[in-house]
């Protein structure tokens, strides 16, 4: 496996981050080089991108009004891997 994701869902917001996967450590590579890509979807129902059911059709990541939304959410992203570098938990 060359790649991994790990997601955060909060009130609101869902953020996933993919990353390259460093095979004979066995942990994901979550430097700036190991992102693939990213994505952020809005679940909060006030916003015209929720759609009933799912929001997640509108990949929100690069909108620059998310920025803080998007720092958030990649830095418990990034916690959760420092204490669970192995995928336990």
């Amino acid at each position: 496996k060359t790649r991994l994701h790990s997601s955060v869902r909060v009130d609101g917001w869902r953020y996933t981050c993919w990353f390259r996967f460093n095979g004979h450590l066995i942990v994901p590579i979550t430097t700036a080089d190991g992102i693939i890509a990213r994505e952020l979807y809005d679940h909060r129902e006030a916003s015209a991108l929720a759609v009933p059911g799912s929001g997640e059709t509108v990949n929100v990541v690069s909108d620059a009004e998310h920025a803080s939304v998007v720092e958030e959410l990649h830095a418990a992203v990034l916690g959760y891997i420092r204490l669970y570098p192995n995928g336990g938990g």
